[in-house]
């Protein structure tokens, strides 16, 4: 069971190690072009989308968005982390 622990721990300090370099690394201008040219067609206000974003700080909110464009339309992932940068910190 302690093993399983480990190894449970080790995967969430990995994939929030991810969840963190892809918020950090992101451009914001590049990411309100991205923004513009992938979201903007079904979702016209950047500032509706921000509301119902789970967390209270940029990581928390970039975690969440990396979560959720996992399977919403978007798979390139360096627009995905300019995306999330521009999100993430409105």
């Amino acid at each position: 069971m302690a093993m399983m622990t480990k190894t449970r721990l080790a995967a969430l300090i990995l994939l929030a190690s991810t969840i963190q370099t892809s918020a950090q690394t992101g451009d914001p201008v590049a990411g309100e072009d991205a923004y513009v040219a992938n979201c903007m067609k079904c979702h016209a206000s950047a500032a509706r989308i921000v509301r119902k974003i789970d967390g209270d700080t940029a990581e928390e909110k970039g975690a969440w968005l990396e979560g959720f464009l996992a399977d919403h339309h978007l798979s390139d992932t360096g627009v995905k982390a300019d995306l999330i940068t521009y999100l993430a910190n409105l």
